[in-house]
């Protein structure tokens, strides 16, 4: 069965990220190998995963290797797909421009939509878009019972307020003010900024800090964007030892999206007090179990072996 490597980007400064959903970070948390473009041997028994953060420059050496290896695989790195941004993201536009060698697939935490359901109907009949969500690593969790006598009532909601990419963070920002059954339970931390793109950032919670914050409330609002995508803060919660309330992302079935107390604009008063109205040890329970379906469902080894068996059937 083939091996996987993550090409990195010799140019871009991982350090700079705020979350660990690329370059080596994701590598390390898939549990494969990387390396950079320089010292890739271009085995073609391996299956290469182009990371989303090449340089234009970089994405170009390697579609000039893309077009001598034509017996070696290739996975260009999909994970922003909304339409606003599509054209100018290097990966997305890179991905367009290959999508027809037919050595080239796309791999994705995320289930295709908007700009990337384009790319998904040109692979339908090769079956080279492949979905694989972020993995779980069991080592980046808080210790939980210590830490859940110091907790907050309520719930920790983060990120930016855009409405028209996140309505339903937008809609419990705006009942936190207007809803005065939530007044005081409603923790908000706005987002710190990308200082990959030169934003500086406006606080320090970012990574393991972030996490922290987050578990020092006995929920955290999770919710997808418009396209229903699963983010980081899905684990993150999780790893936090947080009670999950929200809305299910469409990658999430069964087990886990049932622990997601549901919380959003349809029915909204009836779930409100349904969360209100949970009892302390009830929320610890159902935190707890969120934490070991998160663990069975997204273990690293499960979902490699199941990406490695789904590209086993890629021919080309």
């Amino acid at each position: 069965m083939n091996r996987l490597v993550l090409l990195l980007s010799q140019e871009f400064n991982y350090d700079k990220i705020i979350v660990p959903d690329c370059g080596p970070f994701y590598s390390r948390s898939l549990g494969i190998s990387s390396t950079k473009i320089e010292t890739a041997d271009w085995d073609p028994s391996v299956t290469w995963i182009v990371d989303n953060r090449m340089t234009e420059k970089e994405l170009q050496i390697i579609l000039q290797v893309i077009s001598k290896k034509k017996q070696t695989k290739f996975l260009i790195r999909i994970v922003d797909p909304y339409w606003e941004t599509a054209i100018s993201t290097p990966q997305l536009r890179f991905a367009f421009k290959i999508s027809s060698l037919h050595n080239v697939g796309f791999l994705s935490p995320y289930q295709p939509e908007e700009a990337a359901s384009f790319l998904f109907e040109t692979s339908l009949i090769s079956k080279k878009f492949f979905v694989s969500p972020y993995p779980y690593n069991k080592d980046d969790e808080l210790e939980f019972e210590s830490s859940w006598k110091r907790r907050k009532r309520g719930c920790a909601l983060a990120g930016r307020p855009d409405k028209s990419i996140y309505p339903y963070r937008s809609f419990l920002r705006r009942k936190k003010w207007t809803d005065l059954r939530i007044w005081g339970k409603v923790g908000m931390l706005c987002h710190p900024g990308y200082p990959d793109l030169g934003v500086g950032l406006t606080h320090n919670k970012v990574g393991g800090s972030f996490i922290s914050w987050l578990a020092s409330y006995e929920s955290a609002y999770l919710c997808p964007s418009r396209c229903h995508l699963e983010f980081l803060k899905y684990r993150e919660c999780a790893y936090a030892g947080c009670c999950p309330i929200g809305a299910m992302p469409r990658t999430m079935t069964g087990e886990l999206s049932s622990l997601i107390v549901p919380l959003d604009w349809q029915g909204y008063q009836a779930k409100r007090d349904l969360w209100l109205g949970m009892s302390r040890a009830e929320i610890k329970k159902k935190a707890w179990a969120y934490r070991e379906a998160m663990r069975k469902e997204r273990d690293p080894q499960v979902l490699r072996t199941q990406l490695l068996e789904r590209l086993a059937g890629w021919r080309i």
